[in-house]
């Protein structure tokens, strides 16, 4: 009888030092279609919104969506195929969204005034970001736009003060009135050939934007429809020519019997350089070779050279590092 009892009590120890894994709550549920159960909503008691079904969402008035804003996460399922127009007005516990494959346009006003919203992808799908979309998002420092989007609405990112860069696509065509209005971090923009209008203040007081890299060349640039007040993207350093701007990685140099060897996490192709030095300084010799795949092997001549220096320079005529230097013995 002693060791039954202690067995169950040993039993029960387990038992008790095991953790409890409790499942999410449904809280709510409800429709949201813009056709009566074709698209639908549930909402846990994590504050997790799901949104799933198929075709477009409803367009609501600001504050008339039927779950509460305090969501801290959002799904949306496939077979959605559209955002309603302020469906998430004002959600401050929302930090990211990801607008999956199968949605082809964001509503008006979206996910206007989501002042914790940090991260937006919008996928290949989307082909119309709505007015105001992300209008007031003031933490919102990462946006990637999929390809397909033809055109970005009016005030759609207006007083993003957090966006820092960004780049337009090459399957914009027009950027709407107020669209960057006021983001006044925003240092640099990549802005396609395709695009064929910039509205009025679309780029109005974005103070802080100094370079523009433009695919096309300066008498295509010159084409461009670009509206009043533009003022900051009209005085910015525009590069033309370039598809996008080169992020500088970390050259790594190995030395590998007569040669060394470069290699740098890129996806950019272009000419790798080793330049020989003397002890004073002047050049004793050069050489070159394709640097692809991220890697490239250079073999200086170093008789009576100190020190080599290294040079990555991409087909876009930007160097993805400059100056690796070592010393030799």
């Amino acid at each position: 009888m002693k060791k039954r009892i202690l067995l169950v009590l040993a039993v029960l120890t387990m038992l008790l030092c095991v953790p409890l894994i409790a499942n999410a709550q449904i809280i709510g549920s409800g429709n949201c279609g813009a056709e009566v159960g074709n698209v639908t909503w549930t909402l846990d008691d994590e504050g997790t919104l799901t949104i799933s079904g198929e075709g477009d969402m409803e367009d609501y008035p600001i504050f008339s969506a039927p779950w509460p804003i305090f969501i801290t996460k959002l799904v949306i399922e496939p077979g959605v195929t559209s955002i309603g127009s302020y469906s998430f007005f004002l959600s401050p516990g929302l930090t990211s969204v990801t607008i999956p494959d199968g949605v082809t346009s964001i509503g008006e006003g979206a996910f206007a005034n989501c002042d914790g919203l940090t991260s937006v992808t919008i996928s290949n799908s989307v082909t119309c970001i709505g007015e105001g979309a992300f209008n007031s998002c003031t933490g919102l420092a990462n946006v990637t736009i999929g390809s397909s989007v033809k055109s970005i609405g009016n005030s759609a990112f207006f007083c993003c003060n957090s966006l820092t860069s960004i780049t337009i696509p090459n399957s914009v065509t027009d950027i709407g009135r107020q669209a960057f209005y006021s983001c006044r971090d925003l240092t640099n923009i990549t802005i396609s050939e395709s695009v064929t209008s910039i509205d009025e203040g679309a780029f109005s007081y974005c103070d802080s934007l100094t370079d523009v890299y433009y695919s096309g060349s300066e008498q295509d640039w010159k084409l461009i429809e670009i509206g009043s007040y533009n003022d900051c993207l009209k005085n910015a350093t525009i590069h033309y020519g370039r598809h996008d701007q080169i992020t500088p990685v970390t050259l790594t140099v190995a030395q590998s019997g007569g040669g060394y060897v470069l290699t740098a996490e890129t996806d950019y192709d272009g000419i790798a350089y080793a330049a020989a030095y003397d002890a004073e300084g002047a050049l004793i010799s050069v050489v070159s070779e394709p640097f692809t795949d991220g890697a490239a092997t250079v073999a200086p001549d170093t008789a009576g050279a100190a020190k080599i220096k290294f040079f990555v320079w991409t087909n876009t005529v930007q160097p993805i590092t400059l100056a690796k230097e070592i010393t030799l013995n």
